[in-house]
């Protein structure tokens, strides 16, 4: 469900890096 909403946040030209780097963030503000 995450993923669906961060690609849906996130344009599609964002390279997979920066996402990844992204989802890494996100959880460790989470936690």
């Amino acid at each position: 469900m995450s993923h669906r909403i961060e690609r849906g946040l996130q344009p599609d030209f964002m390279p997979i890096s920066f996402s990844f780097l992204f989802r890494l963030e996100h959880r460790g503000l989470a936690l």
